[in-house]
């Protein structure tokens, strides 16, 4: 964390900046809730529910050499093969994530800028829990109308 607080001070300073110079303006600045709407974006459902069969059939690999090594505790190859294949399943595991996450965000990025375009938002700023808007009032949230948005231009797409 103390590695970060340059980075986040940084980063809050600069918005507090952004938002200064833009509010002065009069000049609407929104934000969203970034994880949540990556959450609830129906692509990224899809694409979850895609990859769970190749999920659920290494999931239940893994859990049968966990159920013999658990069987045979004192089976030193048991033991070894549970371990790679703890790891190779962490590393399936961690790989869809990460791609489920990469091809959601691809496909939001343009839409998210149609969004804020339409609306005219001169900056659209994305809450992620991570201290780069500590406040905002709810007013300004637009977190599920461009949930709403992203959702129905998909719906369109199908």
């Amino acid at each position: 964390m103390k590695k970060n607080l340059p980075l986040i001070v940084l980063s809050t300073i600069l918005l507090g900046v952004i938002i200064y110079l833009f509010t002065d303006r009069g000049e609407k600045i929104v934000y969203i809730d970034t994880i949540k709407l990556l959450n609830e974006f129906k692509y990224k459902k899809d694409l979850e529910q895609n990859y769970e069969k190749a999920l659920i059939s290494s999931k239940n690999h893994y859990d049968s050499i966990a159920v013999l090594a658990k069987m045979q505790p004192g089976n030193d190859t048991l033991q070894y093969l549970l371990k790679e294949e703890e790891q190779r399943f962490s590393g399936v595991y961690g790989q869809i994530k990460e791609n489920i996450t990469q091809k959601s965000w691809e496909r939001l990025d343009p839409l998210i800028k149609q969004f804020g375009a339409e609306h005219k938002f001169k900056i659209l700023i994305g809450a992620n829990g991570m201290g780069t808007v500590l406040y905002g009032s709810e007013d300004n949230d637009q977190t599920q109308r461009l949930i709403d948005f992203v959702n129905k231009e998909y719906d369109q797409a199908h």
